[in-house]
């Protein structure tokens, strides 16, 4: 019997260390051919670490990808369903939003601390910024123009 227990301890290690590992992988999902065409035009060699089909606070389907370009060098971007590059997303921290959407945040949500902040490049090249503020137990998620105004807001997850 304890030979039994020496030689299960190894495969029980095993097992956990391969499960761990499996589950810190991020979620994909088969992309269309026109963005796996682009990701591979644009992005050769980068990997792709997540992809999913989500829903924006303005209610348009995007796809969502995470790549990893080099070791230290992450990207999002986010595709329509039609495959066609919607904006990349950078995290920035909260004071490199422009003054003139800190403003707005102080203004219309003065009683939210920010949690995350990231600039969006849109494929016209215009830009836009995007907050997770939490006040309490609420988490929301709003998108400003460059200008402060806000496109739209919607309850924030926990999927990070």
């Amino acid at each position: 019997m304890k030979k039994i227990w020496i030689f299960s301890l190894p495969v029980i290690a095993m097992l956990f260390i391969f499960g761990k590992c499996k589950d810190d992988e991020g979620n994909t999902i088969e992309l269309p051919a026109s963005i796996q065409q682009y990701l591979n035009s644009h992005y050769q060699g980068a990997e792709i670490e997540e992809s999913e089909l989500d829903t924006l606070c303005t209610g348009a389907a995007v796809y969502e990808v995470e790549l990893e370009v080099s070791d230290d060098n992450e990207l999002d971007l986010s595709f329509d369903t039609e495959g066609n590059l919607l904006f990349s997303e950078t995290e920035i921290n909260s004071d490199e939003l422009p003054e003139v959407v800190k403003a707005a945040i102080n203004a219309q949500y003065a009683t939210f601390q920010i949690l995350e902040a990231g600039r969006m490049d849109m494929a016209d090249g215009s830009k836009r910024y995007e907050a997770e503020l939490k006040k309490g137990q609420t988490i929301l998620e709003v998108l400003f123009n460059a200008d402060g105004t806000v496109v739209c807001e919607q309850a924030g997850g926990d999927d990070d």
